[in-house]
């Protein structure tokens, strides 16, 4: 975009309603007639097909926490991940969408496995998935294609809290009577 686009701006907006103007990044702010409050959605395309989700009202999320969300989005887009998908899985309590494969079936296979296993079998599974994301991440950051924003994004942010996140199961693992 040519113009920066602050909250001054976007206040500006709401002399009226509109469907969608765009801020950054695929991140738009929707105000229509029957909506209470405009909301943030989060357009993107993968595998050809355009596809958006609600991330957010604009009274809960300030235009920079919503810039934020929009480029942790990217990134994970940019992974191969359809995140509008995952956002409708995690909706369904859990139950999987019959087209979501192996990662769709991973937070019920947790449960049943903590379940059957016990908490130890558990986190070492959890364990091991945030290791094979970690590596994920990795593997990204030698992509050429990669743009320079994601690059930093994965590099910065979402990397080192995948690290961080390794860090605290091994604590947990550590505190888990064998």
């Amino acid at each position: 975009m040519a113009n920066k686009i602050t909250d001054l701006t976007i206040k500006s907006w709401f002399v009226g309603r509109f469907e969608g103007r765009a801020c950054s990044n695929g991140l738009y702010l929707v105000y229509r007639e029957t909506m209470a409050t405009p909301l943030w959605r989060f357009r993107y395309r993968l595998s050809g097909q355009q596809r958006q989700m609600f991330i957010g009202s604009y009274k809960d999320l300030s235009l920079a926490e919503a810039t934020k969300e929009g480029k942790r989005l990217n990134a994970l887009v940019a992974l191969g991940h359809d995140v509008a998908k995952e956002k409708q899985d995690r909706k369904l309590d859990g139950t999987p969408h019959k087209n979501s494969g192996a990662w769709g079936s991973w937070p019920k296979l947790i449960l049943e496995g903590a379940s059957l296993l016990g908490k130890r079998s558990a986190v070492k599974v959890l364990l091991e998935g945030e290791k094979a994301a970690e590596a994920d991440y990795a593997a990204a950051l030698k992509d050429p294609a990669l743009s320079a924003d994601i690059h930093t994004l994965i590099e910065t942010k979402l990397l080192p809290t995948q690290q961080s996140h390794i860090r605290s199961l091994d604590r947990v693992l550590d505190a888990i009577p064998a």
